[in-house]
Parts: C-alpha cells; structure tokens; sequence
C-alpha cells in the first residue's frame, strides 16, 4: 500500500497520510509531497518512484489536480466557472485517467482518490469540470477505484491558509480511508 500526492497527503509533518498510518498502525509507504502537482508529472513520478522501489502495489490512496489549478493562476477562473479553467480540468481528469491506467496495467487493485472538500479554496474543486466520478466508475479490471468526499470530513476546518485542512481534519480522513479499505477489502 502507497500513497501519494499533494500537500493534502503531506503538509510536512501533517497530513492524510501521516493520519492514516496512525489510524492503521502499518508502516505504509508515503510518497506524497507539497507543492507537487499531476499534470507536470510530479505525482505520476511519485508512483513511479514507489513501482521502482517495490512493484508489489495492490492498493494506492492519492490526490492529486489542486495544484493544477491553484499554483497555475486558475483559481479566479475556476471561482467564476471560466473556460480555462474548464479546459484545464479536462487535463486533470485524462491525466488521472492515464495514471489510473497504467495502475490497473500494473496489477494494482484498488485506488483510493481523496476529494477535495468544497470549502478548501476557490477553484480546487476539481471533481467536478474532470467528471471523476465517471472516470473512477470507468477504470479498467483489475483495478478498482473508490472516491472519498471529504465535505463531512473537514467541515470548515481549515487552516489559515483556507486550502490544507486542520490535523483534527486530517486525522478523519486518515480514519476514513482507513475505514474505507477495511469495509471493501483492500489489501492494506
């Protein structure tokens, strides 16, 4: 089991997946790092770097799409529903297709996408313009892929910065992946 991402995976010592090894208690592999976005290929390298390591992944838990729009000077654009904006969540959304792909390719079983709840910064929506639901309903066997809103999860509880949510927050989503892998029984 790896994980990675964004910032919302890792804000230095914080972050989902440091909430998820303490809701798990296994020492998971965590590759997600701030700043990184999907698009540049930072985070399909974070996979990769994983599959190098040890190529016996069967489930991935990620983000991935908010820094493709909050550090690409998007976010207004997205905030008034705009056309770049538009077009650049369709990138996100073939760029997350693909990686979803060769995941499957590679005998991965499941993939765990973790939403971006709606309060977390204007334009970081990014489920919405890529159609995830659709893609993740649409990846091909083996793999099978599961979204995690996080809405109910963070709840307003933000950082300052209004986008990374608070270690409080953190620490739900890290228990509800955990959750969610224990009741449809991924390998973890």
């Amino acid at each position: 089991m790896i994980t990675i991402g964004d910032s919302w995976m890792s804000l230095g010592l914080n972050g989902i997946q440091q909430s998820l090894l303490k809701a798990s208690d296994q020492p998971y592999r965590t590759y997600g790092v701030a700043g990184t976005r999907l698009l540049n290929g930072q985070i399909p390298g974070q996979y990769a770097s994983a599959k190098r390591a040890d190529p016996d992944i069967k489930t991935v838990v990620m983000t991935g799409g908010g820094n493709d729009v909050l550090l690409t000077g998007l976010s207004q654009d997205c905030a008034n529903g705009g056309e770049r904006c538009t077009a650049q969540l369709i990138k996100i959304g073939e760029g997350l297709a693909a990686l979803w792909k060769q995941m499957s390719a590679d005998g991965v079983q499941d993939v765990v996408h973790i939403l971006y709840s709606s309060d977390a910064g204007a334009g970081v929506k990014t489920d919405a313009g890529a159609g995830i639901k659709k893609l993740c309903d649409s990846v091909p066997p083996p793999l099978r892929c599961h979204l995690l809103p996080t809405d109910d999860l963070v709840n307003g509880s933000l950082r300052a910065d209004g986008v990374h949510p608070s270690n409080a927050a953190y620490d739900r989503i890290g228990k509800a992946v955990y959750d969610l892998m224990v009741a449809k029984g991924m390998r973890r």
